[in-house]
């Protein structure tokens, strides 16, 4: 029985992790990150609570294989800065994984800081390019005000940017993905960055429905209705 326990225990950061990221609701690319220092934090507390656990050098092992397997998270490498800025413009999360992996990282906080400011940067030249481009379709190529305007109006840019970066980060309380409104270079660099592709685990948890429905017992159902018990079925927590 002590045994199943530690199992259970020792299965449950994994178990736990698999639901949160299979799930149809709040989770963005950004949740990467943040959900693997979670595994690897409640991992290292079971192993070092100090209590007697028959399972802890398989959960040794399994720690070391889950750091090789998804090393180059772990260690904030160039090849996913994609992904540390989705987590880093997260509002949940923000910079809250940064310190648990701060040991196997050559990245600082700084760092990582200059990367969703250069992120949000770029995306907003995107936008201002194609801004321009539409004022001056508009009102043609007159206007000339040399190179200092345009170095005057991008140096604006980027401490506006600096700003509400450093504005976002240092808010406690901003924490919800609702707030992001309130910072809209944020917001549009939030939704580039963490629009993943759709999951297919709604759809397969849909089929399994109907395999649940569609037994020997039931085989002339006609298809109105096992569509309509399936569909039930699927949507029995709506009725809790």
């Amino acid at each position: 029985m002590l045994y199943l326990k530690d199992y259970a225990s020792a299965m449950k950061p994994f178990a736990d992790a698999l639901d949160f990221l299979q799930g149809e609701k709040g989770v963005f690319y950004g949740t990467l990150i943040p959900t693997l220092v979670t595994i690897k934090t409640k991992i290292d507390r079971i192993i070092n609570n100090g209590k007697e656990n028959y399972l802890k050098q398989q959960l040794i092992f399994l720690q070391s294989r889950l750091f090789d397997r998804f090393e180059k998270y772990f260690t904030l490498s160039s090849e996913i800065n994609d992904a540390i800025v989705a987590a880093v413009l997260h509002p949940e999360v923000k910079l809250q994984w940064f310190a648990p992996i701060r040991d196997l990282t050559r990245k600082s906080v700084d760092e990582v800081k200059k990367l969703v400011i250069d992120y949000v940067a770029d995306n907003h030249v995107v936008d201002c390019d194609a801004a321009e481009d539409l004022i001056l379709s508009r009102i043609g190529s007159f206007y000339d005000f040399g190179d200092e305007q345009n170095s005057f109006e991008q140096t604006t840019d980027v401490l506006s940017i600096d700003r509400e970066v450093n504005l976002y980060l240092a808010d406690p309380f901003f924490n919800d993905l609702k707030k992001l409104k309130e910072l809209p270079l944020l917001e549009k660099a939030f939704r580039k960055a963490n629009t993943p592709l759709t999951s297919s685990a709604p759809v397969e948890r849909l089929f399994s429905f109907a395999g649940i429905v569609n037994t020997p017992r039931r085989h002339a159902l006609s298809d109105d209705h096992f569509e309509m018990l399936t569909l039930m079925k699927a949507n029995a927590h709506f009725l809790k």
